[in-house]
């Protein structure tokens, strides 16, 4: 057995993954287990800040699935503090019933729950709290640009005790502790940071004086809720953003634990990442130096850490080498809600992979959580009350994600299933992009679904080209069709004198091209396309009609897949028109009022491609349900088919 200042851990170490599923004490409070559910925010809340029925069927799903411990999403101490219009709130008592609601059902399950506590500061916008932001100094948050309001002396006292009625709220509420955000870019982590705190009261200066909001928030809460466990969730942000060196950050330990915490929570910085999908570079999240030994060296109380981390056995090891005591598993089990028990059964082959696209953290216009490898997020209540669809037949035409996710939902629901592929392989565009350097991880979810097909005994028909005749011949009572169309060609004259191929082609059968290519379409696929045969050695010239390259995704990671491909010296060329290829083998595009005429081996084709294959349009009227979905290259709008398709589905098994 191991021992902390924070009590004794039980265990006799021959269970699977035992070191993780040693109890713990965090305070007075004894944690089964130590895998914690981290707090992220869904966006399921109201927009008047209420925790919702949706907010409690998805912890409760998660609460079902082992994790010892949960912090539940952050919770505003005032309205100004929101980060966004669906941002809970805990500044008043009317929000404690829900809360009251939320902690008697997750109890049921024996897990210990901490509500989040957060004030957004800078990092919000008028639009969304209706008043101006707040900021230790008046100087805007890189993101969001609007210059905040310098907080009097005064009103940061007021900052602390809406901190500390927020956790006798949460107490009221029946949580077993609260965990005070400190990280993150908000408000606590920008005090903390000599990038956004340019103070000279007692709230500015050294790290001592800029830690002293967070240390008098710890120490205020303590007073007024003695009982609760206390976490201090702190981290070192990243170097151009709200920045803490290392010895800063083990000092602001040592004053978070000397004020009362009764553990500390040390994030990578993986929050402070851009929101974004992998792109060729390194993952979110990814450091290169480890953080929590630093942490867990200056404090005797337990510390929780372990960001980012997919391979539950380097979680093992971290327990085991006590470089932390708990660990913080988030994305993964959004993924599998059941990851904690599948690992203390020993059943970790069967847990379904995270592909960490970060889709799950939301995004603008609409933050809220979903999940391409698990559509139940967000809908559990949905697939709770499902009906049953036994006796009916459903055809999948089309193994993408969304077309397999609904083929194995269909087969849980009781339906019989038949799958069509004309490929070779299953995924379509999740395998074709899988090849792409840094996306490889993307074909884990295709095998375990196709894990899941298999065990489901539902068959999968490989090479085979159905027609409508085929389709009606199954006698099916609905059909799904998830295959893109044809990749619609540019009008470029000449195209025939030059070799042409499509981006899909290239990247599932690398056929034999010239070394001189263009690709013709920057679109999210064109610009990785043009990154994976620029490492290939290729010498490649990416052309794009519109004014911007890769517009199709998230501006993070346009910008991230535009720097790579500088940094390769690949050009790009944005507004081009009047494309013509000449018999010697020259493009010759219109560019800013000239002419280019570049050398060109090969053309690759990676223009728009209907998102649907509407062959199978005569379906309609013979069959009682079709559905056309499609298929997508780019991870958020696969997740958006992948939830359509999937609640299509249910709403089939309620009516059919």
């Amino acid at each position: 057995m191991t021992k902390t200042d924070g009590g004794e851990t039980k265990g006799d170490g021959k269970r699977p993954f035992g070191a993780l599923a040693r109890s713990i004490r965090i305070g007075d409070l004894e944690v089964p287990n130590r895998i914690v559910f981290p707090a992220l925010a869904t966006g399921f809340g109201s927009a008047d800040g209420y925790l919702t029925e949706r907010c409690i069927s998805y912890y409760l799903e998660r609460a079902r699935g082992g994790a010892g411990l949960i912090i539940v999403e952050p919770a505003a101490v005032a309205g100004a503090g929101r980060s966004a219009s669906n941002t809970l709130l805990i500044d008043d008592d009317k929000f404690i019933q829900m809360h009251a609601k939320l902690c008697e059902v997750l109890h049921a399950e024996r897990v210990k729950l901490f509500l989040q506590l957060v004030h957004a500061g800078r990092k919000t916008s008028s639009r969304v709290t209706g008043t101006p932001p707040v900021a230790p100094s008046a100087e805007p948050d890189p993101d969001f640009g609007e210059t905040p309001v310098e907080l009097t002396t005064a009103q940061v006292r007021g900052v602390v005790l809406a901190f500390v009625s927020a956790a006798v709220r949460a107490r009221s509420a029946g949580y077993d502790g609260v965990e005070v955000l400190g990280t993150g870019g908000f408000l606590l982590h920008q005090f903390l940071s000599l990038d956004s705190n340019h103070r000279t009261d007692d709230y500015g200066g050294d790290v001592v004086a800029r830690a002293r909001i967070l240390t008098e928030v710890i120490a205020g809460i303590r007073a007024a809720a003695p009982q609760l466990a206390l976490s201090a969730r702190i981290g070192p942000g990243r170097k151009d953003q709200y920045y803490l060196g290392l010895d800063e950050l083990q000092e602001v330990a040592k004053l978070s634990a000397g004020a009362g915490a009764s553990c500390v929570n040390v994030a990578l910085g993986a929050e402070m990442l851009a929101r974004t999908d992998r792109v060729p570079v390194a993952s979110p999240g990814q450091v290169k130096q480890p953080i929590e030994p630093v942490v867990k060296g200056a404090v005797s109380v337990p510390v929780i850490g372990g960001g980012s981390i997919s391979d539950m056995n380097q979680a093992e090891e971290l327990v085991q080498a006590e470089r932390v005591d708990l660990v913080a598993i988030g994305r993964p089990v959004i993924t599998d809600e059941r990851l904690p028990a599948k690992l203390f059964e020993g059943r970790s082959s069967e847990i379904r992979p995270c592909i960490h696209c970060n889709v799950c953290l939301g995004r603008p216009p609409n933050p809220v959580m979903t999940c391409p490898a698990n559509p139940r997020v967000g809908r559990e209540q949905l697939f709770w009350l499902s009906r049953r669809g036994g006796g009916r037949h459903v055809v999948v035409i089309g193994t993408g994600l969304a077309g397999l996710w609904s083929a194995v939902l269909a087969a849980e629901l009781g339906y019989t299933v038949e799958v069509f592929e004309p490929g070779s392989i299953l995924g379509n565009l999740v395998a074709v992009r899988s090849r792409i350097p840094g996306q490889t991880e993307n074909y884990r979810i295709v095998d375990y679904l196709s894990r899941e097909l298999r065990t489901l005994g539902v068959p999968v028909h490989l090479r085979r080209k159905v027609t409508v005749r085929d389709v009606l011949e199954t006698r099916p009572d609905a059909v799904f069709v998830t295959r893109i169309g044809p990749i619609e060609p540019p009008q470029v004259d000449g195209l025939s004198n030059v070799h042409t191929i499509d981006p899909i082609t290239v990247l599932s059968t690398e056929p034999t091209m010239g070394d001189k290519v263009v690709l013709l379409g920057g679109g999210l696929m064109g610009a990785e396309v043009a990154y994976y045969l620029t490492k290939k050695g290729k010498q490649v010239c990416l052309l794009e009609e519109r004014s911007r390259v890769a517009s199709d995704t998230h501006p993070e990671l346009r910008q991230r897949i535009l720097a790579a491909l500088r940094e390769m010296d690949c050009p790009v060329y944005v507004g081009v028109h009047h494309l013509q290829v000449n018999v010697y083998g020259e493009l010759a595009v219109e560019y800013e009022k000239r002419t280019l005429k570049l050398p060109v081996d090969t053309i690759i084709l990676a223009g728009n491609y209907e998102t649907c294959d509407n062959s199978f349009r005569e379906l309609e009227g013979k069959v009682k349900e079709v559905c056309f979905i499609g298929d997508a290259y780019e991870t958020a709008e696969l997740t958006r088919l992948v939830y359509e398709a999937t609640g299509r589905l249910v709403d089939l098994a309620n009516r059919l």
